[in-house]
């Protein structure tokens, strides 16, 4: 007798590589009763197919969102609401993190010029945008060493960590002495991180959107076949 199936489609948001796409398969793979997964990054969804006595959907959204992303409903339910607050809510957040970057990042620039510029001004003055900016990357990467992944946020949140440390080491010419200060160099970069970032949600919202609307005309009829 074989073993009952359901399918189901679920909308998943904050995917970004190829790599996340391995993350949410691997979570999901690892549930009781999952008997395929498919995640396709453009569609953000998960196509999967389970035993419905051995897991559910619930039990799918929990690991969902435990990997780090976010559980926005199953294809047939009315989640349109959910998926435009979410995406907005995601695009505001990243418009504030590179706005703060580049207003924080700009300055500091310009003040390497200066030669009596303050390294522990610049310390203090970084730091707190440094860690509003950079956040998201090293939430994303610790996540992907938790699932035992390793994605482009890893190696963003290394390059970007080493040029800030280097910073720190050569404010208070620990090993390093002040010519290695690149405070300005880590919250730039990653502000243009967080700036591709922001048009790929946002190019992907449009593009969902085209896609619905274009699914909603009606078909016209063809004149040759009336």
């Amino acid at each position: 007798m074989l073993e009952e199936r359901k399918k189901a489609e679920l909308k998943i948001s904050g995917m970004t590589c190829a790599m996340c796409v391995k993350t949410i398969e691997n979570a999901l793979n690892r549930l009781e009763g999952i008997v395929s997964v498919v995640v396709n990054l453009g569609a953000e969804k998960a196509y999967v197919t389970y035993n419905p006595k051995m897991t559910t959907v619930g039990d799918m959204k929990e690991v969902v969102e435990e990997a780090g992303y976010q559980y926005l409903g199953v294809e047939g339910e009315e989640t349109e609401d959910l998926e435009a607050a979410a995406r907005e809510r995601d695009l505001r957040e990243k418009r504030n993190r590179f706005i703060v970057g580049f207003a924080v990042g700009i300055p500091l620039m310009i003040l390497m010029y200066v030669p009596v510029a303050e390294p522990y001004f610049m310390l203090a003055v970084s730091a707190p945008a440094f860690i509003y900016v950079s956040r998201p990357i090293y939430s994303a990467a610790y996540r992907s060493l938790k699932n035992r992944n390793l994605n482009m946020d890893v190696m963003y949140s290394m390059g970007i960590g080493v040029a800030f440390v280097a910073s720190i080491l050569g404010t208070f010419e620990f090993i390093l002495s002040r010519e290695f200060l690149f405070y300005d160099t880590a919250i730039i970069l990653a502000s243009f991180l967080t700036i591709g970032r922001y048009l790929e949600v946002r190019a992907k919202g449009k593009t969902s959107e085209a896609i619905k609307k274009l699914m909603g005309l009606p078909a016209k009829n063809c004149c040759c076949c009336s």
